[in-house]
């Protein structure tokens, strides 16, 4: 099943090092929070210790700190909790279109410095 995020990825909405880096704050999102889905979780091996967790969790921090709040709660709503676009909306009191668009406006932070704009 495509999620928002790869619906904007593969809409071309957002480029790869931006969809790469979503992915990695939905990795650390999960692991902060205790969710493992690696394939040795699903076996039933917990592969996740305290320390691995406590580091996800201080990127997610600084991640925060870097791209605003707001823009973090965009971020989190489209990757790691796969929100619709109308339940973004109604966050930011605006139309789905418009939240989309702040979304990636959003995502777009998270690339890595020194990137050229389209």
């Amino acid at each position: 099943m495509e999620s928002r995020l790869d619906g904007l990825y593969l809409g071309k909405l957002i480029e790869r090092d931006v969809y790469e880096a979503a992915l990695a704050v939905k990795r650390d999102h999960d692991f902060a929070a205790g969710l493992d889905t690696s394939l040795v979780a699903r076996i039933g091996m917990p592969s996740i210790g305290l320390a691995s967790r406590l580091d996800a969790a201080a990127r997610l921090r600084r991640i925060k700190a870097r791209i605003g709040a707001g823009a973090y709660a965009l971020v989190i709503g489209c990757c790691a909790e796969d929100r619709s676009w109308r339940q973004i909306g109604r966050q930011l009191h605006c139309r789905d279109v418009t939240a989309k668009a702040a979304t990636v406006e959003a995502l777009e932070r998270l690339a890595p410095r020194g990137r050229t704009k389209r």
